[in-house]
């Protein structure tokens, strides 16, 4: 995996900002290097936490300069030159992202040896007014309904993305650390499907990089919505895809403005979310257009590494971060197409379905403008069920939710498969989903299917790569098995399947390419072992099934 000097990526990210305002409010300020910095690469500890070192170990994954924390130095620098407030350093893109009204502190920082003489021309002021507009709108419709399964109202949504075998295992987010990027957690800690994760000290880390400080539950209640679909715990009326995780909460949305500072913030959360040891992100925000038109993105733009937030999505993935971001709500618009960082080529992007699987009108599309597979899957997100504030189960559209519905249903795969990376799990997420061999602009690669998904790691644990084969649902209840094949091209085959005392009961022969055959197993296949045997030319490939009635 390549990823592009965070450096030169930003001196690139605002071409277009010869004529960008100078006001004296927020600006992201870059340094040329880390120099003398008092942190090593060999101390790691200093500044990264155990969790974090523990998954970068697990996945192998270096630690580089990169990680290294902006030399403090040249922050005390920085608001030596006057009236200056920091709001952040980011030592992904190493520079500080600062607050100022004093003009002549701008020039004074401009002319230090540290920082990028450029910056003023090449860097956007990235927050120069306020606005009363809101972008997240909710539709939510209360619902007083009795449910009779384990998962509630969100039964559907389960059942679409086969998550319920991995929970009837066990498996529901266990050891897994999830942060959540939004507007605001309004009222979450007085709600009923939120005081399990409280009582259980589950709730690890927050902060608010709007505003600073720790996070009060009295902002905005987006977030609020979003995290009831991952961590509610109330059997018949509401249980989320990831009950038993951990969470950590970021607050990185200003829902009154919108500005380039908010791609930001995202980074400074990733920043956090890696060095604290979170293990998926789950992000229900998306950027395109700026109350300040002069910053807006471009559709040429979402090619997956050049917004700001792109940039950081990336960053967060090659640290070991599986990040899940919704593909936004414009499907109806004249924009039409995904938004950043949903855009960013190794983020999971989550377009939205209804009930019947059938893609939302209002889901973004894709592909991605470098032609990447986007969105790359799709989950319920048309009257999703979520938990309100009247205490009970209430139905809201959006990516929004399709999103997390994934990200938690990532964190139960990966708790049933610790030893995988974040991008094995990424890639048996798509290559689970209907559509994988035929991806389209509308459902990317489609449905994820999480049982298969929990195969396909198996296989990938057992040393077989994608040329080799998967059997699911497997262990099976239902009437069929389907078998399918993983590799680069399609082929012909035989196929024989034998019971446990050795009798054949089905043959078949694909002479045609083939990707999937399901065979009907009702009527005289009893409960019990199954043996596959698949010839293909001269290799023999044996797989054992499991019908349990």
């Amino acid at each position: 995996m390549k990823i592009k000097s965070s450096l030169v990526l930003i001196g690139m990210l605002f071409s277009a900002a010869l004529q960008a305002q100078i006001a004296p409010e927020k600006y992201f300020v870059p340094f040329t290097n880390k120099t003398n910095t008092p942190f090593e690469i060999s101390n790691p500890s200093d500044f990264l936490s155990h969790a974090a070192l523990l998954r970068r170990a697990r996945q192998n994954i270096p630690i580089t300069e990169q990680d290294l924390p902006v030399n403090p130095e040249y922050i005390t620098q920085i608001l030596a030159q006057g009236d200056v407030k920091l709001l952040y350093p980011l030592k992904w893109f190493n520079g500080v992202v600062i607050e100022t009204t004093d003009s002549s502190a701008l020039d004074k920082i401009e002319g230090l040896p540290f920082v990028n003489p450029d910056f003023r021309r090449s860097f956007k002021n990235i927050q120069n007014r306020s606005s009363t507009s809101s972008k997240l709108q909710l539709e939510v419709q209360q619902s007083n309904a009795l449910y009779q399964t384990d998962f509630g109202a969100a039964q559907k949504q389960t059942d679409l993305i086969h998550l319920t075998p991995l929970h009837q295992q066990n498996y529901r987010g266990d050891e897994m650390h999830i942060g959540i990027f939004d507007s605001g957690f309004q009222g979450a800690d007085t709600l009923l499907a939120f005081e399990k994760v409280f009582r259980e000290q589950r709730v690890l880390e927050t902060f608010d990089l709007v505003d600073g400080g720790s996070i009060a539950y009295d902002a905005h209640s987006h977030g609020m919505y979003v995290w009831s679909c991952m961590v509610s715990d109330l059997p018949f009326l509401l249980v989320g895809t990831a009950p038993d995780a951990d969470y950590s909460l970021f607050r990185t949305e200003d829902v009154a403005t919108e500005y380039i500072i908010e791609e930001f913030n995202w980074v400074a959360a990733a920043e956090k979310a890696d060095s604290l040891g979170v293990d998926i992100i789950n992000t229900s925000l998306g950027y395109t257009e700026f109350d300040d038109s002069t910053m807006n993105h471009t559709y040429e733009d979402m090619d997956g590494n050049s917004t700001p937030a792109a940039v950081g999505a990336n960053m967060a993935a090659s640290k070991g971060i599986l990040v899940v971001v919704s593909a936004g709500n414009s499907g109806n618009s004249p924009w039409r197409y995904i938004s950043t960082p949903s855009d960013a080529d190794h983020a999971l992007c989550v377009g939205a379905v209804d009930d019947s699987g059938q893609i939302a009108n209002f889901s973004s599309r894709g592909f991605s403008a470098d032609g990447d597979v986007k969105p790359n899957v799709v989950a319920h997100g048309q009257f999703s069920a979520v938990w309100n504030y009247g205490n009970e189960v209430a139905n809201v559209n959006g990516t929004s939710f399709s999103s997390p519905i994934t990200a938690g249903a990532a964190a139960s795969l990966w708790s049933a498969n610790r030893d995988m990376t974040n991008f094995q799990i990424k890639s048996a997420i798509e290559r689970s989903a209907h559509l994988y061999e035929n991806p389209n602009e509308d459902y990317g690669y489609g449905l994820p299917d999480f049982e298969k998904a929990h195969l396909i790691l198996q296989d990938v644990r057992n040393g077989f790569q994608q040329d080799e084969w998967v059997i699911y649902p497997n262990p099976s209840v239902y009437s069929n098995l389907t078998l399918g094949y993983l590799g680069q091209e399609n082929i012909a085959l035989e196929l024989e399947v034998f019971n446990s005392v050795g009798q054949l009961v089905r043959t078949i022969k694909k002479e045609t390419a083939f990707r999937q055959i399901r065979i009907n197993t009702s009527g005289n296949w009893p409960p019990g072992n199954y043996v596959v045997v698949i010839r293909t030319g001269d290799q023999t490939v044996y797989k054992k099934w499991i019908k349990l009635r």
